[in-house]
C-alpha cells in the first residue's frame, strides 16, 4: 500500500530504521537477529512461484480488458487489417497531389497510400503519412489544421468511403514529435 508513497516511505526509514510506515501500519517492527536464532530462512520457492505467477496473471487479465477501453480521442480505434494487393496506386496519387497542392500552409509533405479493400469491411483504407511545417500537435489549433486536412481529402474519397490511419510528424531542429490516430468517421459523434 506505501508504494505510492515511497520517496515519504525513504524518510521515515531514514529517521526510524527499526520501522516504516508499512510498519507502522501493520503494527510490525525490524529486529537484528542474534547469533542463536542466525540461521538462513528457507525459501519456499512453490509459494513465490505462485504469487510471481498470479501477479503476471492479473496484469496480462487487466492489460487485456482494458485494451478495448482505452482510445485517443474521437474515432479513434485500433487500425484494421487491410488487403495488401489491393493497393491502389492511381488513387493514392491522385489523393497525396490534392493534399500537398491544398495544404502546404500547414504541410511539407503528405505520403499517402490508399488500399481499396479492408478485411470484413466495406471501406477503404487510407494510410497518410503528414509532414508538419510546425510544431502543431499540442496547439490549440491542431483539431482545427486536421480538419482542413481532412476536408482536402474528402474532395477525392468522401470521408463514409475510407478509414483513415494519419500519422502526423514534427521534424525541427531541436524538437521531434509525432502522433498517430485511426479514424472511422462512422464511430465519431
Amino acid at each position: 500500500m506505501t508504494i505510492a508513497i515511497w520517496p515519504i516511505e525513504v524518510i521515515v526509514v531514514l529517521i526510524s530504521p527499526a520501522r516504516r510506515i508499512g510498519d507502522f501500519i501493520a503494527g510490525t517492527r525490524v529486529e537484528l537477529m542474534t547469533d542463536e536464532r542466525n540461521s538462513k530462512p528457507k525459501v519456499d520457492f512453490k509459494n513465490v512461484s505462485i504469487s510471481l505467477l498470479l501477479g503476471f496473471i492479473i496484469l496480462f487479465a487487466s492489460a487485456f480488458l482494458l485494451k478495448d477501453k482505452l482510445t485517443i480521442g474521437d474515432g479513434a480505434f485500433d487500425s484494421p487489417t487491410y488487403v495488401s494487393t489491393s493497393y491502389n496506386k492511381d488513387l493514392s496519387l491522385k489523393l497525396e497531389n490534392q493534399i500537398n497542392k491544398t495544404q502546404d500552409k500547414y504541410l511539407l509533405h503528405a505520403d499517402i497510400k490508399v488500399y481499396d479493400r479492408i478485411s470484413n469491411d466495406s471501406l477503404k483504407f487510407v494510410d497518410a503519412s503528414f509532414d508538419l511545417k510546425e510544431d502543431y500537435i499540442d496547439d490549440s489549433s491542431f483539431e482545427d489544421i486536421k480538419a482542413e486536412i481532412f476536408k482536402s481529402m474528402y474532395e477525392i474519397i468522401p470521408k463514409d468511403k475510407f478509414i483513415l490511419k494519419g500519422k502526423f510528424i514534427y521534424d525541427g531542429e531541436k524538437t521531434k514529435k509525432s502522433t498517430v490516430r485511426t479514424y472511422d468517421w462512422r464511430k465519431i459523434k
